[in-house]
């Protein structure tokens, strides 16, 4: 039996809060008019130590 309350999930920095806000509000929120996607995907690339990495949403 949990005896403490869960803790707010998820939660986020305002720092991403406004990223997200600049991205949408730009309009160019998919892969074809927007760069945000592509830019994730090579960092994630990097990060996990492989060559490509593909966002599905």
């Amino acid at each position: 039996m949990l005896n403490t309350p869960f803790s707010p999930w998820p939660s986020f920095t305002q720092e991403e809060a406004d990223a997200v806000s600049r991205v949408l509000l730009s309009n160019k929120v998919n892969y074809w008019t927007g760069t945000e996607c592509r830019e994730f995907e090579k960092e994630f690339a990097a990060w996990a130590g492989c060559e490509y990495a593909i966002a599905l949403g």
